[in-house]
């Protein structure tokens, strides 16, 4: 199973901005613990990154392909393009022709895509096999953006002035067993998050502040899951990068 996150932290509204990336690295199978695999890679031609949960392994003629090597091979070999979107489209277009049918009909697979468009704005693709409820499968991967779409708008952003956005507001997506992400991530916000408000703590104002408390709250997680749980989901170590845009 896998923890993947994606933040989109408005620091001046859209303006000045950032994205976090998160993931674990456990891999199971029949939830039982399998290997370790990094699950989250930049994409820095584009300024961007893209991380897996779910399906952990790609059918060849000769033996199976972990996910993580197939993924950074697709970045690798795709340095051509130019934009988010055409990413997400030869993202989805590969997995529907390398992964088969029967594969694609019985495993859920996701992938989050993220990062600056040319306008300096943030993008946000899911690409995936599942439906929203994270259950009902499709057997096909299709691409869609959610950040401009839909959801900017909730943090104030009106569509052309990256300004509107509120600062300090934070657009998360996650996927992959995120019970204890539900059920704790905010609450670590308001507990511990308010004492760093206290004289005595160090206050969050560069970037890596952003990622490194991305990267603990993540991490208070899979601890309790090596604690607490029966079966292998999720576990130690975090992965965690960030991407900063262009200050307007």
């Amino acid at each position: 199973m896998t923890l993947l996150l994606t933040e989109i932290h408005c620091l001046d509204g859209l303006a000045h901005s950032c994205i976090v990336f998160a993931a674990d690295r456990r891999i199971s199978q029949n939830r039982k613990y399998a290997g370790t695999r990094k699950k989250v890679f930049q994409i820095p031609y584009l300024r961007a990154g893209v991380g897996f949960f779910g399906l952990a392994e790609v059918p060849t003629k000769t033996k199976n392909q972990a996910m993580s090597d197939w993924l950074m091979r697709f970045i690798r070999r795709n340095s051509n393009l130019k934009s988010l979107q055409a990413f997400a489209s030869a993202l989805t277009d590969s997995l529907n022709k390398d992964i088969p049918a029967n594969w694609r009909q019985i495993n859920v697979s996701g992938f989050h895509v993220a990062g600056y468009n040319s306008s300096n704005i943030p993008e946000f693709w899911y690409v995936r096999n599942v439906k929203d409820d994270r259950i009902t499968i499709t057997g096909v991967y299709e691409a869609r953006e959610d950040f401009l779409r839909r959801d900017a708008t909730a943090l104030g952003y009106d569509g052309q002035n990256p300004r509107s956005a509120q600062t300090g507001l934070v657009q998360t997506y996650r996927n992959g067993d995120i019970r204890a992400h539900v059920a704790a991530w905010e609450r670590i916000d308001e507990g511990l998050g308010t004492l760093l408000k206290e004289p005595e703590f160090k206050k969050l104002r560069a970037i890596s502040d952003y990622e490194q408390w991305v990267k603990y709250k993540m991490e208070v997680i899979a601890y309790f899951y090596k604690k607490y749980c029966r079966v292998s989901l999720v576990a130690r170590p975090i992965d965690t990068f960030s991407i900063v845009g262009r200050s307007a």
